[in-house]
């Protein structure tokens, strides 16, 4: 049985007039290019109005051939449109139904974030938290200079995250440094002001270890409860909030990660065991530091410079060197000079 159809080989395309013959097991299409013999298996129906038969082929999204007439009926009976479409739409439905099934099992058993935050899909962990901070803060700041600079720095602990970490800088007066999920650096301007490239270095020291750790993604996962987050990522509709809370424990292992870093970058750890003392006596005293949520993130008392202060004494034989140059400390100062309405963006 020899006919004729429009053959579409993507969504933009025009369609061409091919000739169609149906030969045994399979349909061979002849066109000015060529012929090409396809299996009737690898053809489904995608939709039939009666007179005019649409055909799809398995492996190829956009391909689609019309068909009417006789060569039409034949096709229909010798293809089975309709069971392969019922089975294809059997197996879409199978998979919705397991990925329904994990979620209970996950919810029932508390599989802990602990064990889950390792292995989460990146399109999944970098929606755990507002992409866009605009509402919390009114703007972003931008400043290639003052980026290269936070890149150098971060550059010193992990060459890897350095080269993908998305640095947001905020116009805020807030003191904010925090990691998030998908992969992203949270930076106040007010740290970026108040502090030396040394205690800088020190805090994103910190924030790469728990990036390395995944504990940020843990935290945006217990926020919310590791179903409700993972709901929330699908519907848009549940997030936590963009500062997250890390448990004791997280942050002592990322301070003793960082203690390592800054060692292995010949970086002293005494600017920062100073800036934990501040942010203490600040604390004590209901000021700048410790009026701000971000001291949630340090609030390890009196311990945490001793700890700091104490590496140092570990390490006499250091020969630290600055971690910025003078043009890069200017850079990171001058960040927020002029406003920018839109996320800095990750090289």
């Amino acid at each position: 049985m020899i006919g004729y159809g429009f053959l579409y080989k993507s969504d933009h395309q025009t369609p061409a007039t091919v000739q169609l013959e149906l030969y045994g097991d399979e349909l061979v299409i002849r066109d000015y290019q060529g012929t090409e013999a396809l299996p009737l298996a690898d053809l489904r129906k995608i939709s039939d109005d009666g007179m005019q038969l649409q055909l799809g082929r398995r492996r190829r999204r956009n391909w689609r051939l019309s068909v009417s007439g006789e060569l039409a009926t034949q096709l229909r009976s010798a293809i089975g449109g309709r069971f392969r479409w019922l089975k294809w739409s059997a197996a879409r439905t199978w998979h919705a139904l397991a990925f329904i099934v994990v979620l209970l099992i996950v919810e029932l058993v508390k599989i802990p974030p602990e064990w889950l935050a390792p292995v989460l899909p990146a399109a999944i962990e970098q929606r755990l938290v507002a992409q866009d901070l605009r509402s919390f803060y009114g703007s972003y700041c931008t400043s290639p200079k003052g980026e290269r600079a936070l890149r150098d720095l971060v550059r010193h602990f992990d060459r890897g995250i350095a080269d993908t970490v998305k640095i947001e800088v905020i116009r805020s007066p807030e003191f904010i440094v925090t990691a998030l999920p998908g992969r992203r650096l949270l930076i106040s301007n007010a740290f970026l002001t108040a502090l030396n490239p040394d205690e800088l270095a020190a805090l994103l020291a910190h924030q790469v270890a728990h990036l390395q750790r995944h504990d940020e993604v843990r935290a945006a996962l217990r926020a919310n409860g590791t179903l409700g987050a993972l709901i929330g990522t699908i519907s848009g509709t549940r997030r936590p909030d963009y500062v997250l809370e890390f448990t004791d424990d997280e942050e002592w292992s990322a301070d003793a990660r960082a203690i390592q870093m800054l060692r292995l970058a010949q970086t002293s750890t005494l600017p920062a065991a100073g800036l934990f003392e501040r942010m203490q006596r600040e604390r004590d005293a209901n000021r700048s530091f410790g009026k701000e949520q971000y001291y949630l993130h340090w609030g390890l008392g009196s311990v945490r410079p001793e700890r700091w202060r104490d590496a140092q004494d570990q390490s006499e034989r250091l020969q630290a060197r600055p971690s910025l140059d003078q043009e890069q400390a200017d850079a990171l100062f001058n960040y927020c000079w002029r406003r920018q309405d839109t996320p800095g963006n990750a090289s």
